[in-house]
């Protein structure tokens, strides 16, 4: 055996000690880089691929006295040399995936693994645990009244108005609710809530499409999950029974075709893509199980004679995308605008969510007064009655109609 020569021996003694400063230093080099020649020419900013996925970086705190008395600069600073690490993004998936893997708990904040490894968000089972129907009664009764406002306003004017409801996870798989989650709320109670609603809807005379009664209907008929376990929304099959639905509807109240009726096929397949993950992605673990069921769908319909695409305007919640993508699969299909939680984003189908647009007041006031055939109110039922969204468009609807 050939032995390295006591120079050599000694530079490799000195290896540790020069990546250890390396790893040190290139942070604080990018750093300050970024904070004196890229404030003159950005083109030359560094820019990192260490972002954990779902964690958007806060603006940092103006250098000033301020900032520097209260400690925030310096704070700020140390985190953004601590994230540009080049261990920081495999640390954090490092331990993540121990969280997952042995205690079956999630190590990023706002997911909740359940039964199954069943990924959720929080607010979906505080909201589920919390039900309490003797609380919901008056709260219901005046919501729908609300509603049924909007519907008036919209009628009014000579177009249609449907308000689409759709489903919460553990609403419709309570089954998979973490073990020992809190849920002080009686089994009845949170049974019992949709049911209470609707029939608030019906009295007071609003047009709805209940899609989260329906999703649960479908999931004892169909012989696969209505819901991703690495997703918060509901999958492609559950969303285009809803499309159907909403197509169904909106047909009634025309008198005849406003939207292209269609059937649905569809097979198993273990291939989870963008929303079937959006929340394992979330999760950033080192080695994510992306091996479970998913449905692959095919919508199949018949062009109509001549073709008018109908003019759909929406204001909902994120639910509502795999919704209008399937609305959009058929033949002669509608022109969608969506005015996401009313002033979030902006979105048209063809198009979809990929390309946003800006949030305009007077396209969005055109898109409800004038250039629509169909407008959509969604809510989720894990937020109705009053959520934003809703109170911001019966203000807008109030504004229309200023009182004398």
């Amino acid at each position: 055996m050939r032995l390295l020569s006591a120079p050599k021996r000694l530079k490799l003694a000195y290896l540790p000690v020069a990546i250890g400063a390396l790893m040190l230093f290139v942070p604080w080099f990018f750093f300050a880089w970024n904070i004196t020649v890229a404030q003159v020419l950005p083109k030359l900013q560094f820019r990192t691929n260490k972002t954990l996925a779902g964690v958007i970086r806060d603006a940092g705190p103006q250098f000033g006295f301020a900032n520097l008395t209260n400690y925030k600069y310096q704070t700020y600073v140390s985190r953004l040399i601590g994230e540009m690490s080049p261990v920081y993004k495999p640390a954090i998936r490092w331990k993540n995936q121990l969280y997952y893997s042995a205690f079956g708990m999630s190590g990023m904040p706002g997911i909740i693994v359940g039964a199954g490894n069943q990924l959720y968000q929080p607010e979906y089972l505080k909201e589920f645990c919390a039900r309490r129907v003797e609380d919901y009664g008056a709260k219901a009764e005046a919501w729908a009244a609300k509603i049924r406002t909007m519907q008036d306003f919209f009628q009014t004017r000579g177009k249609l108005f449907l308000y689409v409801i759709t489903p919460s996870k553990p609403a419709v798989y309570p089954s998979v609710v973490p073990p020992g989650y809190p849920c002080p709320s009686t089994e009845q109670a949170r049974r019992e809530k949709l049911p209470m609603w609707t029939a608030t809807l019906d009295r007071a005379g609003v047009h709805y499409v209940d899609t989260a009664s329906l999703v649960a209907q479908a999931r004892d008929a169909y012989p696969i999950s209505m819901f991703p376990r690495g997703g918060v929304h509901w999958n492609r099959l559950a969303a285009s029974l809803g499309a159907q639905a909403v197509t169904a509807a909106a047909n009634r109240l025309r008198g005849g075709q406003l939207l292209t009726p269609f059937t649905i096929t569809w097979e198993r397949a273990f291939t989870p893509e963008q929303s079937d993950r959006d929340i394992l992605d979330i999760l950033n673990l080192m080695y994510p199980d992306k091996r479970y069921e998913v449905p692959v769908v095919a919508l199949h319909s018949d062009p109509p004679p001549e073709c008018r695409p109908a003019r759909i305007t929406e204001v909902a919640g994120s639910f509502l995308f795999l919704l209008d993508d399937a609305l959009m699969s058929v033949a002669c299909p509608p022109v969608i605008s969506n005015w996401f939680y009313w002033d979030l984003k902006h979105f048209r189908f063809p198009g979809g969510t990929t390309n946003p647009l800006p949030v305009d007041a007077a396209e969005r006031s055109r898109a409800l007064l004038t250039d629509l055939d169909l407008m959509i109110y969604e809510e989720n039922e894990a937020v109705t009655p009053e959520p934003p969204h809703g109170l911001r468009l019966l203000e807008f609807i109030a504004a229309q109609n200023p009182r004398s």
